[in-house]
């Protein structure tokens, strides 16, 4: 078991590593003039990160990683530029991910409250919340703002989960990537990134879902998938609930197939074509092909770890 938490641990750190080494290209604003194009997909990864550090901080007691609070000084320094902050009134289709840098940053204690009016603004206007969208996303939408404690008309969490493919209980032989990811995400918001069981998931339909996540944990874990193995695994986390023999066998291959610079590698990662770039190219291929498996990995191996540590050292959780 300690062998176990060791190779948990190792990885989550070698992978926070990789990120904070390659922290400045996650900003928006740096590359905007040059790569207009990539503006959007950066301000993306810049949630992405920072929702590693919203659930991290979440999750300790004290001081946090130093590791993670340069992130957050990297995103309170991005969020500061009024550029930034007037995107939300400028780029409405965009409110989303904008305004999980300011959740971020509110869930960490960094930012007061002094653009929560504007935000508010923006979502009584209507535009933000009446957008058609899956209702996979219509969860994420709700989880956000709740996250951010804003008022707004939504439907409960039940009548949009009932709507979800997770909740149909779908044929797994007929199910895309996509639709992997959509139930994965399912689960990551109805209970809160496992912070809240959730009063839907319970007896049979409970069971089922189990037997859902531990059948795609061995079916990608078979396909090399560490995009969507990091996510299964981290749906684990959100249940507190680990299968035998799968869940051992999942971290087993992700802490063996992290690369040497501790990313772990993306689903259309090839060596091949990295041996066909330059320095320059390089460096952003493999922050573009394998920053979204990385901090998956990385969030999913550090929650994971003080669970189980938290477990095996008698201790009650949370």
């Amino acid at each position: 078991m300690a062998e176990q938490f060791d190779k948990i641990y190792h990885c989550y750190d070698h992978a926070l590593n990789w990120l904070e080494e390659r922290k400045e290209l996650f900003n928006p604003l740096a590359y905007e003039s040059d790569h207009a194009s990539s503006d959007i997909y950066l301000t993306k990864a810049l949630g992405e990160l920072g929702l590693l550090c919203m659930l991290y901080c979440r999750s300790v007691d004290g001081e946090i990683d130093p590791r993670i609070a340069r992130f957050l000084d990297l995103i309170s320094s991005i969020w500061e530029q009024a550029d930034y902050q007037e995107r939300i009134m400028r780029r409405p289709e965009y409110f989303q991910i904008y305004t999980m840098v300011y959740i971020v940053l509110r869930q960490c204690n960094i930012i007061p409250e002094t653009n929560k009016p504007l935000i508010q603004r923006v979502i009584d206007q209507g535009y933000v919340i009446a957008t058609e969208t899956t209702p996979m996303r219509m969860l994420d939408r709700r989880h956000m703002l709740d996250c951010g404690k804003f008022t707004y008309s939504l439907p409960a969490y039940e009548d949009i989960y009932h709507q979800t493919l997770l909740a149909r209980s779908p044929e797994l032989a007929y199910l895309t990537d996509n639709d992997v990811y959509a139930i994965t995400h399912t689960l990551f918001y109805l209970t809160d990134f496992g912070r809240t069981p959730s009063p839907l998931l319970h007896g049979e339909h409970l069971a089922k879902v189990q037997w859902i996540i531990e059948t795609l944990l061995g079916l990608y874990v078979r396909r090399k998938n560490w995009d969507l193995v990091g996510e299964l695994l981290l749906d684990c986390y959100c249940l507190h609930w680990y299968p035998e023999v799968i869940f051992d066998l999942a971290w087993e291959t992700i802490t063996q197939c992290q690369l040497p610079d501790g990313s772990i590698p993306g689903p259309r990662y090839s060596q091949e074509q990295l041996a066909t770039l330059d320095d320059t190219a390089s460096l952003h291929y493999c922050f573009e092909e394998n920053y979204h498996t990385t901090i998956v990995n990385a969030l999913t191996c550090f929650l994971t770890y003080q669970e189980l540590k938290t477990s095996a050292n008698g201790k009650p959780k949370g």
